[in-house]
């Protein structure tokens, strides 16, 4: 009966609880702990099946609805995603538990390094954050002004002298116009998920993307830019539709 977020809080908790009772496990009690960790990964494998169907499911549902995202669509399946690699870790950290590597083995700074896998926040995510200019609790606020901002001075549809993308024929304006727009934005928990997952009219990149890419955004290379003066849509973490 858990909404897929308090799914993901509890199973950190319970790798968090696994990897402090690794800690100081006697010999005799090891056994003990290979089973509650066989137990959590069961239960943790049934919930990455079930995660990685709705990707997919969403993924080819989207597909069919329409050629491009609106940006809270994006959002969406940007937390899906990040549920997802989140998860993908939890698994490997307890299933290196049931197969007896136990932290207590490990020298102190190993051990510290296995711990930091129950973290909510990741170290890419944190040194995003440090280029901020702003806080979280300050981005949440200049957030909340640009939403009454846009609610009281609506944009109107009738033209606008913005060039437009020659992939996808959208301004910025068109971006900001879309019906769940304010809906995409509310969902940003910092201004990293704005930067990750607004689309921004631009000159075209081509980017090399890897599956590391998905959690550790520094890992996106440029291959090369545009050499016409040309705008298209950017985007700047994975599309479903990219290979």
């Amino acid at each position: 009966s858990l909404v897929d977020s308090e799914i993901c809080i509890r199973d950190r908790g319970w790798v968090q609880q696994l990897q402090l009772s690794s800690l100081k496990v006697e010999t005799n009690k090891e056994e003990t702990l290979k089973t509650n960790a066989t137990i959590c990964l069961k239960k943790m494998l049934e919930y990455r099946e079930r995660l990685e169907s709705m990707v997919k499911r969403s993924v080819e549902e989207l597909n069919k609805e329409t050629s491009k995202l609106s940006f809270r669509q994006r959002m969406v399946l940007k937390q899906m995603r990040r549920d997802q690699c989140g998860l993908d870790a939890l698994v490997k950290e307890v299933k290196g538990l049931v197969e007896g590597n136990i932290l207590s083995k490990l020298s102190e700074a190993d051990a510290a390094k296995r711990l930091a896998i129950g973290t909510k926040v990741g170290k890419y995510h944190q040194n995003a954050l440090k280029l901020r200019g702003l806080t979280v609790e300050e981005f949440q606020i200049v957030k909340q002004n640009f939403l009454e901002m846009k609610q009281k001075c609506p944009l109107k549809a009738e033209g606008s002298e913005l060039e437009h993308s020659v992939i996808s024929l959208s301004t910025q304006k068109d971006v900001f116009l879309e019906t769940d727009f304010c809906e995409g934005l509310q969902m940003c928990e910092s201004q990293y998920d704005l930067i990750e997952a607004l689309p921004i009219v631009g000159l075209s990149v081509n980017l090399k993307r890897s599956d590391g890419s998905m959690i550790n955004p520094w890992l996106v290379q440029v291959v090369s830019i545009a050499r016409h003066h040309r705008t298209c849509l950017l985007y700047t973490s994975p599309s479903p539709r990219d290979s």
